[in-house]
């Protein structure tokens, strides 16, 4: 099987630094980041009782800040499928939730999405709205 990569554009040249890494564990509830979903990587943990891979979501904001959000449970059940450019997303925290019929406590978020494409990139200000 032969394939042609003249035109493709190389995995490793995306990478950007983000400015940030959101710390949901820390934040209240009601606290959220939104944006543009620009990267999904697998990080795996160097030496520490935890070996498992997490995710590592990349968001660039509005102002085009890069916001880092490690994944959880409730988060990789969201996005760990969507493809980095294509989707906007929203995490706003719930809190720290513990189940009703008992076990672990987890954090808790309501998880948005919306494709790219439906981007309102002209916002206008309210005056111009007649407000």
């Amino acid at each position: 099987m032969k394939f042609n990569f003249e035109n493709a554009t190389p995995l490793n040249t995306e990478f950007r630094q983000a400015d940030e890494t959101w710390l949901y564990q820390e934040a209240d509830a009601g606290d959220s980041v939104e944006g543009l979903l620009v990267g999904v990587r697998k990080i795996i943990p160097k030496k520490g009782p935890d070996k498992d891979p997490r995710n590592l979501y990349t968001i660039q904001d509005i102002d085009d800040r890069l916001i880092d959000v490690w994944g959880s449970a409730v988060i990789d059940n969201h996005l760990a499928n969507l493809e980095p450019n294509k989707w906007g997303v929203k995490l706003v925290y719930e809190g720290k939730i513990t189940p009703d019929k008992g076990g672990r406590p987890y954090h808790s978020f309501t998880i948005y999405k919306l494709p790219a494409e439906e981007a309102i990139d002209d916002v206008p200000e309210p005056e111009e709205l007649g407000q």
